[in-house]
């Protein structure tokens, strides 16, 4: 018997070229609206 495979790993990757980590939402900013990384923030 061989051992079942294990599932690939699930990876996001995001550029966003000249963004700042506290330029996003999630992280405080109030200037810069950034909704769709805010709701991966979630997961």
């Amino acid at each position: 018997m061989t051992p079942p495979e294990a599932p690939p790993p699930n990876i996001v990757y995001i550029l966003a070229d000249d963004f700042g980590w506290n330029d996003l939402a999630c992280e405080g900013s109030t200037f810069y609206e950034s909704p769709n990384i805010d709701r991966i923030d979630l997961m």
